[in-house]
């Protein structure tokens, strides 16, 4: 049995504020009042093209329109709601849109926080974003999450997830929307519930902090590991950055059905020169020796760049240096990534670059592009470019 289907989701944001927090007309109007409403909607293109082999190229066109809203708080509870509507424009051929928007909405976030008074601990139960770990994927799951800050330099996350949605955007890179799937449906043979955990240790408030965490899914695998992220200010200006992180993927899959299956591990290394409008860095990204698909479910890799198409594949033994620029100013950002790399069981070298720009044309417009090329020696399909653009107008 389901720890959460909609319905009740829907009845805990109904009931939740009445019959729990025992509102009144004046606490209801209170929390009408300090409620938020935010969206956005526009339009979106995306095309794809091979460069060589027999691989038809593709584009297609969409409109969205997204609304979400914030409840103010009543006795430490507070409700959100996001929903996610595309609608077909155009397509270079037919099943182009179907392929990227699986489901004609997506019901994102219907959630319910309570934070206990008098503590910064807060329970929340539904539909929502989850804090993650670099082993974890999703736009959103589906369970309980617990966060405890009260305890001096340290946060601590605890999560159970049953169902989750792994893309869920308009986003003109062209994720979309592919549906919740239930954690079971992982293998045949997987656990209904999902497990994570990992706690914020702030060694030196500002500068250091070390973030072990643990994820578990029973009959597939777990994931164990620590993320680090440390600043050294240079002057008023500038600083240095260092962070990553290193994870062992644990293989729990049953020997009997894969007995070639073993343990993984991954490991991120970053060093930046930070400013206050961005940073310019340089990085190592690896998976070590061993077979098995950690991009299983609700399980993924931490990809450094936009595509990654090889990396993580089930024999692994892949690295990639690569350098990454950001740049931020009040109406104009801009992000470009460049990798080279090896996936050595396939005996495959690559390279892939990534540029992504937004400028705000008012405070409500806004106006996208990226543009993503790969390079492949072999596996043409793996061979193309991507072009994306988007004009939304946010509310």
């Amino acid at each position: 049995m389901k720890l959460l289907h909609t319905k009740r989701l829907i009845a805990t944001m109904v009931f939740g504020f009445g019959s729990i927090s025992g509102a009144t007309d004046s606490s209801w109007k209170t929390i009408a009042t300090n409620t938020t409403i935010y969206g956005k909607t526009g339009v979106a293109f995306n095309s794809i093209a091979f460069h060589r082999g027999d691989t038809a190229n593709r584009s297609l066109a969409w409109g969205f329109g997204e609304l979400g809203a914030t409840s103010g708080k009543h006795l430490g509870l507070q409700g959100g709601i996001y929903t996610l509507v595309p609608v077909e424009l155009w397509e270079s051929q037919p099943g182009n849109y179907e392929t990227v928007f699986r489901d004609d909405y997506a019901l994102r976030d219907l959630y319910l926080d309570f934070t206990i008074p008098g503590t910064k601990t807060t329970l929340s139960t539904g539909r929502k974003k989850f804090v993650k770990t670099p082993a974890v994927d999703g736009d959103s799951h589906q369970g309980f999450q617990i966060q405890i800050k009260d305890i001096k330099q340290v946060g601590i996350t605890a999560s159970i997830v049953d169902r989750w949605i792994n893309n869920s955007v308009t986003f003109l890179d062209a994720d979309g929307i592919d549906g919740w799937k239930d954690v079971g449906e992982t293998t045949t043979y997987a656990d209904d519930y999902f497990y994570s955990a990992q706690a914020e240790l702030y060694l030196v408030p500002g500068r250091l902090s070390v973030t072990p965490f643990f994820n578990w899914l029973d009959n597939v695998m777990g994931a164990a590991g620590s993320r680090w992220d440390f600043t050294q200010p240079i002057n008023e200006e500038w600083a240095f950055g260092f962070d990553g992180y290193y994870n062992v993927f644990i293989n729990d899959h049953p020997k009997s059905i894969h007995p070639e299956y073993s343990n993984v591990d991954m490991t991120r290394i970053h060093m930046a020169l930070k400013h206050q409008r961005g940073f310019v860095g340089l990085g190592y990204y690896a998976y070590g020796k061993g077979t098995l698909p950690t991009k299983l479910g609700i399980f993924d890799r931490d990809d450094p760049l936009d595509q990654d198409d090889l990396i993580g594949t089930p024999q692994n033994d892949t690295d990639m240096y690569y350098a990454d620029c950001v740049y931020d100013t009040d109406r104009l950002r801009i992000k470009t990534k460049y990798g080279i790399g090896e996936n050595r069981p396939l005996a495959i070298h690559f390279q892939e670059f990534n540029f992504w720009v937004f400028y705000d044309i008012t405070e409500h417009i806004e106006a996208g592009l990226y543009f993503i090329y790969t390079d492949y020696s072999t596996r043409a399909e793996y061979d193309y470019h991507r072009t994306g653009t988007s004009l939304l107008y946010k509310f």
